[in-house]
């Protein structure tokens, strides 16, 4: 085990990721027990999430950063014994803010590019920590029945894959930098006890999907590029993708799951109150029908990148 270290000085940082802190100073605590730590050139944000979280969190680090693919988009990260995670502080944009101000000024080509590496990596992401292959009936026959759909889909019977989860793979957690690269932040969520850690992909595609559908409760010219966007992502996502094929079905069943509050950290009310809260749920409600109406491609749909048309 390493000797305690001086928060001041994370010089060594860079070099070793995977090291513990164990010398934080307690009277910096915030409320939410996040905050910034600052040296003379570094930034750095901590961020309590409990000895068993930041242990998972740690051991997940270690092999992400052994796959090449996969350790250029996320922050350095260190854990130490009493629950928390230093993050390398990441100058950029959140995907969010960088999406909406191109959706304006006219260079939406260039963020389709980026919406599709993004959609590529939670693929490559999904299937370097593939656990296990079962019908999705074994998995989703509970959710159905207690939303009262129905079980007989054919799709139901096909083998899925149960991966990792990010559980929180959203336009907010995704940072862009100057130079146009991405970095995936808030890997901790992957541990957060009110999610599913194993589940099948769909749970994740459908968090990002329902994340950009809820940009379209805008303009209604907003609609097309919307349609473009989530098409985009699912293409590089499934682009080239044996292990895990595309179903409309299995998706538009993960965000009922989602709109009706399944494997959520906490109840939506308790996030929106008031009429912010009655306005999120139309929002989901909405986003929910535009799928039914187009915003999902077909099971066969053309897996072809729309900025390189």
């Amino acid at each position: 085990m390493m000797n305690p270290v001086n928060p001041k000085d994370l010089s060594f940082f860079k070099s070793n990721p995977a090291f513990c802190i164990r010398d934080i100073n307690k009277r910096d605590y915030s409320s939410r027990k996040k905050f910034y730590l600052y040296t003379e050139d570094q930034r750095y944000f901590l961020k309590f999430v409990g000895n068993d979280i930041a242990k998972n969190v740690a051991e997940l680090y270690v092999k992400i950063m052994q796959h090449q693919q996969l350790n250029r988009h996320f922050p350095q990260l260190m854990a130490n014994e009493e629950g928390w995670l230093i993050y390398q502080y990441i100058n950029g944009q959140q995907l969010v803010k960088y999406f909406l101000k191109r959706f304006y000024k006219g260079s939406f080509g260039e963020t389709l590019k980026i919406i599709y590496s993004i959609g590529n990596f939670l693929s490559i992401y999904h299937k370097a920590f593939i656990q296990d292959l079962i019908p999705a009936r074994d998995f989703l026959k509970p959710y159905l029945i207690k939303l009262n759909l129905p079980s007989e889909n054919e799709e139901l019977s096909d083998k899925v894959p149960i991966v990792k989860t990010y559980n929180d793979f959203t336009m907010r957690n995704i940072l862009i930098t100057k130079s146009k690269e991405f970095f995936c932040i808030d890997i901790d969520a992957a541990f957060h006890p009110q999610f599913p850690h194993y589940t099948m992909p769909y749970h994740d595609i459908s968090i990002t999907i329902l994340n950009i559908l809820s940009l379209a409760i805008v303009p209604p010219f907003f609609s097309k590029k919307i349609k473009k966007t989530t098409s985009e992502f699912l293409t590089g996502y499934f682009h080239n993708n044996s292990e895990i094929t595309y179903s409309k079905y299995l998706l538009e069943t993960f965000m009922q799951l989602h709109y009706n509050e399944f494997f959520m950290d906490r109840k939506i009310n308790t996030i929106y109150a008031g009429n912010k809260y009655i306005l999120f749920r139309k929002m989901l409600k909405k986003s929910i029908t535009q799928c039914k109406f187009g915003f999902l491609p077909s099971n066969d749909f053309l897996l072809t990148p729309s900025h390189n048309k």
